[in-house]
Protein backbone atom coordinates (compact mmCIF):
# COMPACT_ATOMS: atom_id res chain seq x y z
CA UNK A 1 0.00 0.00 0.00
CA UNK A 2 1.02 3.53 -0.88
CA UNK A 3 2.09 5.83 2.22
CA UNK A 4 -0.30 8.54 1.58
CA UNK A 5 0.34 10.49 4.80
CA UNK A 6 2.88 13.30 3.23
CA UNK A 7 -0.36 13.97 1.00
CA UNK A 8 -0.63 18.08 1.25
CA UNK A 9 -4.26 19.59 -0.25
CA UNK A 10 -3.28 23.10 -1.42
CA UNK A 11 -4.25 25.71 -3.94
CA UNK A 12 -2.67 25.47 -7.27
CA UNK A 13 -0.03 27.78 -8.36
CA UNK A 14 1.00 28.49 -12.02
CA UNK A 15 3.44 26.11 -12.08
CA UNK A 16 1.68 22.80 -11.50
CA UNK A 17 -0.46 23.53 -14.67
CA UNK A 18 1.78 20.71 -16.62
CA UNK A 19 1.54 18.34 -14.60
CA UNK A 20 -2.27 18.63 -13.58
CA UNK A 21 -2.50 18.49 -17.57
CA UNK A 22 -1.00 15.37 -17.27
CA UNK A 23 -2.95 14.36 -15.67
CA UNK A 24 -6.24 15.20 -17.49
CA UNK A 25 -4.74 13.45 -20.22
CA UNK A 26 -4.22 10.30 -18.60
CA UNK A 27 -7.30 9.95 -17.08
CA UNK A 28 -9.68 11.12 -20.43
CA UNK A 29 -7.76 8.51 -22.28
CA UNK A 30 -7.93 5.97 -19.38
CA UNK A 31 -11.35 6.88 -17.48
CA UNK A 32 -13.14 8.19 -20.29
CA UNK A 33 -12.04 5.89 -23.68
CA UNK A 34 -15.12 3.61 -24.18
CA UNK A 35 -17.09 7.44 -22.92
CA UNK A 36 -15.72 10.01 -25.24
CA UNK A 37 -15.71 9.76 -28.70
CA UNK A 38 -12.36 8.20 -30.65
CA UNK A 39 -11.77 11.31 -32.79
CA UNK A 40 -12.16 13.61 -29.60
CA UNK A 41 -9.34 11.85 -27.48
CA UNK A 42 -7.16 11.72 -30.15
CA UNK A 43 -6.50 15.45 -29.80
CA UNK A 44 -6.31 14.87 -26.27
CA UNK A 45 -2.68 15.09 -24.70
CA UNK A 46 -0.77 16.61 -22.12
CA UNK A 47 0.23 19.49 -23.98
CA UNK A 48 -3.12 20.22 -25.04
CA UNK A 49 -4.68 19.57 -21.83
CA UNK A 50 -2.01 21.66 -19.94
CA UNK A 51 -2.98 24.52 -22.27
CA UNK A 52 -6.57 24.27 -21.34
CA UNK A 53 -5.89 23.87 -17.69
CA UNK A 54 -4.09 26.91 -18.02
CA UNK A 55 -6.69 29.04 -19.41
CA UNK A 56 -9.34 27.72 -16.58
CA UNK A 57 -6.79 28.54 -13.98
CA UNK A 58 -6.15 32.24 -15.38
CA UNK A 59 -10.27 32.47 -15.70
CA UNK A 60 -11.42 35.27 -12.99
CA UNK A 61 -13.75 33.23 -10.22
CA UNK A 62 -12.30 29.36 -11.06
CA UNK A 63 -10.88 27.53 -8.43
CA UNK A 64 -8.20 24.64 -8.20
CA UNK A 65 -6.76 22.98 -5.55
CA UNK A 66 -4.07 20.03 -6.08
CA UNK A 67 -3.08 16.92 -3.83
CA UNK A 68 1.01 16.96 -3.38
CA UNK A 69 2.69 13.99 -2.37
CA UNK A 70 5.39 15.11 -0.20
CA UNK A 71 8.97 13.36 0.74
CA UNK A 72 9.93 13.55 4.23
CA UNK A 73 11.04 16.95 4.80
CA UNK A 74 10.32 18.48 1.34
CA UNK A 75 8.44 22.13 0.93
CA UNK A 76 4.78 22.41 -0.65
CA UNK A 77 5.66 22.97 -4.02
CA UNK A 78 8.37 20.74 -4.55
CA UNK A 79 6.92 17.49 -3.75
CA UNK A 80 4.30 15.09 -6.80
CA UNK A 81 1.18 16.46 -7.66
CA UNK A 82 -1.10 13.56 -7.61
CA UNK A 83 -4.34 14.81 -8.17
CA UNK A 84 -6.82 17.87 -8.50
CA UNK A 85 -9.76 19.90 -8.47
CA UNK A 86 -11.54 22.58 -10.17
CA UNK A 87 -14.82 24.10 -9.96
CA UNK A 88 -15.73 27.82 -10.80
CA UNK A 89 -19.54 29.61 -9.60
CA UNK A 90 -22.29 27.79 -11.48
CA UNK A 91 -23.18 29.93 -14.58
CA UNK A 92 -26.96 28.30 -14.33
CA UNK A 93 -27.66 27.47 -11.16
CA UNK A 94 -27.97 30.97 -8.40
CA UNK A 95 -25.85 30.18 -5.37
CA UNK A 96 -24.50 26.82 -6.52
CA UNK A 97 -20.71 26.45 -7.02
CA UNK A 98 -20.03 23.63 -10.07
CA UNK A 99 -17.67 21.22 -9.04
CA UNK A 100 -16.16 20.91 -13.34
CA UNK A 101 -13.29 18.34 -12.45
CA UNK A 102 -11.64 16.16 -10.03
CA UNK A 103 -8.88 13.53 -11.15
CA UNK A 104 -6.33 11.50 -9.33
CA UNK A 105 -3.56 9.92 -11.26
CA UNK A 106 -4.51 5.78 -11.42
CA UNK A 107 -1.59 4.52 -9.06
CA UNK A 108 -3.27 7.00 -6.09
CA UNK A 109 -7.02 6.01 -6.36
CA UNK A 110 -8.26 4.44 -3.90
CA UNK A 111 -6.34 5.88 -0.75
CA UNK A 112 -8.88 8.62 -0.19
CA UNK A 113 -6.95 11.91 -2.10
CA UNK A 114 -10.11 12.05 -4.19
CA UNK A 115 -12.41 12.54 -1.02
CA UNK A 116 -9.71 14.91 0.39
CA UNK A 117 -10.20 17.04 -2.34
CA UNK A 118 -13.38 17.05 -2.71
CA UNK A 119 -13.74 17.73 1.06
CA UNK A 120 -11.77 20.92 0.53
CA UNK A 121 -13.78 21.82 -2.91
CA UNK A 122 -16.68 21.63 -0.82
CA UNK A 123 -16.02 23.82 2.35
CA UNK A 124 -14.46 26.20 0.06
CA UNK A 125 -17.24 26.24 -1.74
CA UNK A 126 -19.40 26.94 1.85
CA UNK A 127 -17.06 29.10 3.72
CA UNK A 128 -17.49 31.10 0.47
CA UNK A 129 -21.03 31.83 0.68
CA UNK A 130 -22.46 28.94 -1.50
CA UNK A 131 -25.43 27.13 -0.62
CA UNK A 132 -24.86 23.65 -3.05
CA UNK A 133 -22.66 22.47 -5.51
CA UNK A 134 -23.45 20.80 -8.87
CA UNK A 135 -21.70 18.55 -10.50
CA UNK A 136 -22.11 16.54 -14.32
CA UNK A 137 -20.67 13.66 -14.43
CA UNK A 138 -20.45 11.55 -18.04
CA UNK A 139 -22.37 8.62 -18.22
CA UNK A 140 -20.57 5.65 -17.51
CA UNK A 141 -18.80 6.92 -14.97
CA UNK A 142 -20.16 4.99 -12.36
CA UNK A 143 -17.69 5.02 -9.97
CA UNK A 144 -17.84 8.98 -9.87
CA UNK A 145 -21.29 8.95 -9.37
CA UNK A 146 -21.97 6.61 -6.86
CA UNK A 147 -18.93 8.20 -4.64
CA UNK A 148 -21.12 11.61 -5.05
CA UNK A 149 -24.16 9.54 -4.18
CA UNK A 150 -21.89 8.48 -0.97
CA UNK A 151 -22.08 12.17 0.10
CA UNK A 152 -25.68 12.88 -0.79
CA UNK A 153 -25.56 13.89 -3.93
CA UNK A 154 -28.98 13.85 -5.92
CA UNK A 155 -29.48 13.26 -9.83
CA UNK A 156 -31.50 16.56 -10.79
CA UNK A 157 -31.05 16.27 -14.40
CA UNK A 158 -29.95 14.22 -17.59
CA UNK A 159 -28.52 15.90 -20.67
CA UNK A 160 -26.38 15.51 -23.61
CA UNK A 161 -22.87 18.01 -22.73
CA UNK A 162 -20.86 19.39 -25.71
CA UNK A 163 -17.72 17.81 -25.53
CA UNK A 164 -15.74 19.90 -28.35
CA UNK A 165 -18.53 18.95 -30.80
CA UNK A 166 -19.33 15.73 -29.59
CA UNK A 167 -22.53 14.99 -27.22
CA UNK A 168 -21.95 13.22 -24.21
CA UNK A 169 -24.29 11.90 -21.98
CA UNK A 170 -24.08 13.42 -18.82
CA UNK A 171 -25.86 13.47 -15.47
CA UNK A 172 -26.37 16.54 -13.60
CA UNK A 173 -26.17 15.56 -9.66
CA UNK A 174 -26.13 18.01 -6.76
CA UNK A 175 -24.99 18.52 -3.43
CA UNK A 176 -27.52 20.69 -1.53
CA UNK A 177 -26.27 20.18 2.17
CA UNK A 178 -22.40 21.42 2.12
CA UNK A 179 -21.84 21.40 5.78
CA UNK A 180 -21.00 17.32 5.14
CA UNK A 181 -17.92 19.28 4.15
CA UNK A 182 -17.41 21.38 7.40
CA UNK A 183 -15.59 19.70 10.31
Amino acid sequence: MKDIQNIKIREAKRSDIAEVGRILSENYHDTYANILDKRYLSSVNPESAASRMDAYFLAPGNEMFVAELLSDGEEAGAGEIVGFVAGTPSPDVLGAFWLEMLHIKASYRDFGIGRRLLFTMGSRSASTGYSQMVIDVFAGNTKAEEIYKHYGARQIDEFYQDVEGFGVLSSLLSLDDLSVFQG
